[in-house]
């Protein structure tokens, strides 16, 4: 047994996959593998980056986690449940900002809770807390158009967290930003992450952004995606960006460049 696998049996496991598999019927009829063959376990409160090329099968890997892609084989467990639709349990994060354009700020987020029924009053505590989480007090009023892109990011992650997920899914959350932005925008996910007990399966094609963010990178092959290899990322907590520039952050990335740019 590796120090890896050691470390998560001495955690609870919220994720498990097992042979997870997808295959999609393409435009002529045939057969499109996605994913084949995944099996990853992933610890409750773990920030686990999942890394691969453009078309790995690792967006289709999160959204099965999601609930909202079904897989075709394989066992996939939340807690122990098998995953079978969208479920509570699992806030979701997506690249497009997919927020409500006649909806402030304020009602994007309070959206899911008041869907859920829950009190008006816990809506607007909920609501409150989420938004100073995210700094964005002075545009609790503010509506979509009126917010840069890193705005209406803090937005979505924010209304994603107001439903109280344990496990928040990200599938490449930051691509559309400038890359000054993006920075910014992972120091802050990094400090929200610190202040809730979110789990965190994040998907992204940047080494760095991996590296910089996660406990543990798994590295996803070329289609049909399977786990290549998984690294642990042994840096100090809180992060800065400092880092990137040290010894051993050129080395993990040395050594994540190898696995990736192997299947390219």
């Amino acid at each position: 047994m590796n120090p890896e696998e050691s470390q998560l049996e001495s955690q609870s496991i919220i994720i498990q996959a097992k042979g997870v598999c997808k295959t999609y019927t393409g435009r002529k009829g045939e057969s499109v593998r996605a994913v084949a063959g995944v099996d990853l376990d992933v610890a409750q409160n773990e920030f686990v980056a999942i890394l691969g090329s453009s078309g790995c099968g690792k967006s289709t890997f999160l959204m099965m986690v999601a609930g909202l892609v079904e897989k075709t084989r394989g066992e996939l467990l939340l807690e122990g449940d098998p995953i079978v639709g969208p479920d509570s349990r699992c806030g979701v994060v997506f690249q497009e900002y997919l927020l409500f354009p006649w909806k402030t700020v304020r009602e994007n987020i309070a959206f899911g809770p008041d869907l859920r029924g829950v009190k008006k009053s816990e809506i607007q505590e909920r609501t409150d807390h989420f938004i100073k989480l995210v700094g964005l007090e002075k545009f609790k009023n503010c509506f979509p158009h009126e917010l840069s892109g890193g705005m209406k990011q803090r937005v979505a992650i924010a209304r994603a967290l107001a439903n109280e997920p344990k496990v928040l899914l990200m599938d490449e959350p930051f691509g559309a930003l400038d890359a000054l932005t993006r920075e910014a925008m992972q120091t802050e996910l990094l400090r929200i992450w610190h202040e809730t007990t979110c789990t965190v399966l994040f998907v992204t094609h940047s080494i760095i952004e991996a590296i910089y963010l996660a406990d543990r990178v798994v590295v996803m092959s070329k289609r049909p995606g399977t786990i290549k290899g998984t690294l642990a990322i042994d840096l100090p907590r809180p992060r800065t960006h400092e880092l990137t520039s040290t010894k051993k952050f050129h080395e993990y990335e040395k050594e994540l460049r190898g696995m990736v740019w192997v299947e390219m």
